[in-house]
Order: structure tokens, then sequence, then C-alpha cells
């Protein structure tokens, strides 16, 4: 009965997706929800976010996330990285814990806008309103075998950040270029400088502009705009988004401060104005290791299936400034081979539901203290 709920609930969601920062149904449904299958749950709708808690007076309180919003694509707004999915466990938890005494406290955490990374930051209240001694979370991962996790001691994801950078300079005719200031030639010099850090080469230490750095560092150029259609008019004003990325939080906000420097000395050079923003900035993921090491335990010791992963992923993930706040677990749901994340494709495996629930129940019940 339970699953058959859990996934016409997941489907319900899926069908109706809505981007970070405008989740309004799909807070309401998830709310919805919780309140017509359990009893003795308290939902609180904090406006963005929500989250159900679990309330034994106990002296250690757990805390679950999963995401709720959908991505924003080329050709609209899809369920194209499983949260739906996410959800649905999530909320599967709540309700089969809903009746039982299992002598903690938990907080189960329905966090919006993790694919701009503005949602996770925004929920950090909790952390003191509740009193939170772990964290937990997953995300469904394709390639890895159904009802098996995948967990790594250390560094599970990577450091991102969006970087828009604009330069202006002075318009002039086509036929005179000499008397305006183009900068596509700027913005030329910095593709070419960023080039080599298209390429992944490993997690291990590389150099790039004469600095050696600790960990793989990476920049992607995602947006280009120069000028108009206009063959008469030698433009002013260009665009470039980049997505810069990093094994160390803080080898990235170096990174971008080497950017920054190239173009600030550039654009001083040639009579430029600039100026750089911000967007979607992930600090990097990181499990405590101590705590991975109890979660492997309590699930060999109830028979479930996991493996050890070696390496993070490149990808991000907003749970990094939940990882800051407690120690924490993140960890990868197999969901068997299909369509990778973020592909139009892409469909979270109903199938996986149950397992999702079994990896969450057994840390529920389990002792850490």
């Amino acid at each position: 009965m339970l699953n058959k709920k859990l996934r016409d609930f997941r489907k319900l969601l899926h069908i109706n997706p809505e981007a970070s920062c405008e989740e309004v149904k799909t807070r309401a449904l998830i709310k919805e929800f919780l309140e017509d299958n359990t009893v003795n749950l308290e939902v609180h709708d904090r406006g963005a976010w929500l989250y159900g808690y679990k309330d034994e007076g106990a002296d250690q309180t757990l805390l679950f996330r999963a995401d709720f919003d959908a991505i924003e694509g080329e050709e609209g707004c899809y369920h194209g990285c499983g949260h739906d999915g996410h959800t649905a466990i999530l909320a599967g938890l709540a309700i089969k814990l809903d009746q039982e005494k299992i002598g903690k406290n938990i907080v189960y955490l329905f966090q919006h806008a993790e694919e701009n990374a503005e949602g996770a930051k925004e929920c950090l209240d909790i952390f003191k309103e509740r009193h939170i001694d772990y964290a937990f979370a997953l995300h469904g991962h394709v390639g890895l075998e159904i009802g098996w996790a995948g967990v790594h001691e250390d560094l599970v994801c990577c450091a991102s950040q969006g970087l828009l950078i604009q330069l202006r300079g002075i318009q002039s005719h086509a036929s005179a270029p000499e008397e305006g200031l183009n900068p596509a030639y700027l913005m030329s010099e910095l593709v070419l400088l960023l080039k080599p850090l298209a390429d992944f080469r490993g997690f291990g230490p590389m150099e790039w502009n004469d600095r050696i750095y600790d960990g793989m560092i990476m920049a992607t150029i995602v947006y280009q705009k120069l000028g108009e259609k206009s063959f008469g008019i030698s433009p002013f004003k260009a665009e470039l988004g980049l997505t810069i990325r990093a094994y160390h939080e803080d080898e990235m906000k170096i990174l971008r401060q080497t950017i920054e420097e190239f173009i600030k000395n550039r654009a001083e050079e040639l009579g430029l104005d600039y100026s750089l923003e911000d967007l979607d900035v992930f600090p990097e993921t990181k499990n405590q290791a101590q705590l991975v090491k109890r979660v492997k335990k309590i699930w060999k010791d109830q028979g479930l299936n996991y493996v050890e992963r070696e390496y993070p992923h490149r990808g991000s993930e907003d749970f990094g400034y939940i990882s800051k706040e407690v120690p924490s677990c993140y960890f990868e749901l197999g969901l068997g081979e299909g369509p990778p994340l973020h592909n139009l494709d892409f469909e979270f495996k109903d199938e996986a539901l149950d397992a999702g629930i079994n990896f969450f129940e057994t840390l529920a019940r389990a002792d850490f203290i």
C-alpha cells in the first residue's frame, strides 16, 4: 500500500516540475501528502521550504534531507536530477516511522533550490532550532545497481560556482574599429587562457598560469555574447559566463581571484570597463570519515549492499552547506542503467524507492552515541 502511494506521489511530482525558488505547487503537494499520511508528524511550513519533525523528547536528533526543485533547461523545466525520487523516499521514511518510538528525534528536511545552491543555506537556522547532531542525504546514481549504495569517507562533491563577466568598451563604425574599443579581443584572450582548464586530468595536483594547485581545477565556458548582427558596427559590449570548479573549495576561490586579476589588469591596459558577478556558489561537500565508518558498519550488519568510492563527483551539491554544520554523510543510491542525470530522457526509477527508504531507515534506527 505504501509503495503504491509513494510511486503515485513521485509521479505526481514528476509531472509538476518547478525551477529553483519557484517551487510553490511542489511544496504544497509535499505538505498535503505528509499531513494526509501521518498522525504524529509535526509539519512546519517555512515558506520556501518545509520540514517534518518527529519529536520523542530524546537527547539525540538526526536530520534527513531531500531536495525537491527541478531543472530549468533549454526546453523548459523538468525533473532530470531525480529530486522527485529523493522527496518520495524521505516522505516514505517519515510515514514508515510515524507511529513508532525509535529513541531519537528526527527532522525530515524538504529543501528547495538545490540546483542554484540557494536552498540549503536558507535552511541552516534549523540546526540551532532543533539542535541536530548528524545529517544524512542521498542522491540517485545512474550506473550503480538498484539496491546498492555508494559512499566515500572524505570529499564527495567538488566546489563550483558560476561567474558572469561583463566587458564594456566604445562602439564605432565597422570601417573604423580603431576609433572604438571592442571587447572581443580581451574575451578571446580569456577564453584561450582558460582552455587548458577544460580538460579533466584527474583530481591530483596540477599547474596552471604559473601556479601549482593541490587538487583539480576546471573552467567551463557556458555562455558568450558579443555585439549584434549589425555588420556596420564594431561592438562595445560583451558577456562571458563560466563555471569554475575545484577539488578544494579554497582553491576555487584562488582560481576565481586569478581570473578577476587577469581581467582587471588587461581591461585597464585596454581602457575597458568590466564587472564580475558570482552565481550558483556551491561549497565542497565533505563527509565525516568517522561517521561514514559507522554508517558502513550499520549497513553491513543489516545486510545492505554498498560500495566504497575512491574519488568524489566533479559535480556539486549544496548539501555542502549542511555538512559544514554537523557531522554528515551524503551517499549515492543505485538507479541501475539508463539515461544520465540532467538528460531530458532521465527519470527516477520507482524500483529504487524501497532501497532508498531502507538505507535511511537503518540509520534512523541506529545508535550514534
